[in-house]
């Protein structure tokens, strides 16, 4: 494999809060089965991780949903009609054959943890929740765990997202929150 390394200029100032932690974790080392891990973090999850084969496809023993006691992040992400056709357009989805906007996005199957998307239909074609942020919306979408709702009125699409990024591994707010209380 490739090593990682990173270079900083000789006059850089480090703060002394991250030249200790440094210094407490040299030479230490996390195995699985005696090999490194990856050790994959994201920002917050919607209430629980995610298994690594739901997002990557691979299973990792040692990356299963767990539950995550934190305070769970809530964005809504508004999305006009006119945008969203332009957005399935450019994916070649056509919206001619679904008569209503509510069934845009349709037919929802959630993860082992009922909190992220799994594949749903869009416009009628099965897809991933992971190819509904990344690729449909460029991650415009914190992450997977989300409901959409079609307002009429407005002619937006509602995206309310759970979380924040894929879900696999250390939620960092998580961490935050266990080291809070000490445990």
């Amino acid at each position: 494999g490739q090593k990682a390394s990173v270079t900083l200029d000789k006059n850089a100032s480090i703060p002394s809060k991250i030249k200790n932690a440094v210094e407490e974790v040299i030479g230490e080392q996390i195995l699985y089965d005696g090999k490194p891990i990856n050790a994959v973090y994201f920002a917050s999850s919607a209430g629980a991780t995610n298994n690594a084969e739901d997002v990557w496809g691979s299973e990792v023993k040692y990356l299963k949903s767990v539950d995550s006691d934190e305070d769970v992040p809530e964005k809504i992400v508004k999305i006009k009609r006119t945008t969203m056709k332009d957005l399935l357009d450019k994916q070649g989805i056509s919206t001619r054959k679904v008569d209503d906007e509510d069934e845009w996005f349709d037919d929802f199957t959630m993860c082992d943890n009922d909190l992220y998307v799994d594949t749903l239909k869009v416009c009628g074609k099965k897809k991933t929740g992971r190819w509904v942020r990344e690729t449909l919306l460029s991650m415009k979408i914190p992450s997977t765990a989300f409901e959409v709702y079609y307002d009429s009125s407005d002619k937006v699409f509602e995206f309310t997202c759970y979380g924040n990024g894929h879900g696999v591994g250390m939620s960092q707010m998580g961490a935050q929150a266990m080291a809070e209380d000490g445990d």
